[in-house]
């Protein structure tokens, strides 16, 4: 049989031919070949495999198809489980990308949020004070109606009151727009916004980014779009 199944001519070793396996590779073979790794079982259960085993020239040298085995199995058995230094760096890219795209968004979706908390005060503030003019009994301040509230930046709201006030020097203090007029008759409400200070005219540096009230509450928003 074996002289059937083996010629020198086709370069080969066939498994009919495989020599016996040592001592300890025959007890592992007892052992069940479901205890063994996948990756090792092409070598323990044929040592003729394993390079130097068959010197050049031997039963014809060692096989392809059997070289490429034995390749694959070590390649799988020496893979670690770790990451590369290169597998890190493209990571750490990949977070550095999405957290630059990511952090203006959610600074913008905060700050939008906080104007519009602003301009809900402003409205809230506005309809105690409108009733408080309607009585013919405008308040001097807003402490005087209870009013303690501060913007979304911990600044106290701003107030003052126009309309029949007998105080000097009002009018150097209305809050006016690009082209200098007052933008209310009756009193001035607003935000310093988020930098804390403001100017009286919308234009200036410091009054851009005010959440103001102006046309007698017709409009409530930020000083730069109005």
């Amino acid at each position: 049989m074996i002289a059937t199944c083996w010629s020198r001519s086709t370069n080969c070793l066939p498994r009919c031919f495989s020599p016996p396996l040592k001592p300890h590779f025959r007890k592992r073979f007892r052992q069940g070949r479901r205890e063994i790794p996948q990756s090792r079982r092409a070598v323990l259960f044929q040592p003729h495999l394993i390079k130097g085993v068959l010197k050049p020239g031997r039963y014809g040298g060692m096989p392809q198809d059997s070289k490429f085995q034995l390749s694959r199995a070590f390649a799988v058995r020496q893979r670690s489980g770790g990451f590369t230094l290169i597998e890190v760096m493209i990571g750490v890219a990949i977070l550095s990308i999405l957290a630059a795209i990511a952090i203006p968004y959610y600074n913008g979706y905060i700050a939008e949020g906080r104007i519009a908390t602003a301009i809900k005060d402003i409205r809230q503030i506005e309809l105690i004070l409108n009733d408080r003019f309607l009585d013919n009994d405008p308040p001097a301040t807003l402490a005087a109606v209870g009013i303690n509230m501060r913007d979304p930046w911990g600044n106290p709201y701003q107030y003052l009151w126009l309309r029949n006030n007998p105080a000097p020097g009002i009018n150097g203090s209305r809050r006016r727009d690009k082209s200098a007029n007052p933008v209310n008759s009756d009193y001035d409400l607003y935000s310093m916004g988020p930098d804390g200070v403001t100017t009286a005219q919308f234009t200036g540096k410091n009054a851009r980014d005010d959440i103001v009230r102006a046309n007698d509450g017709d409009f409530i928003g930020v000083a730069a779009d109005h």
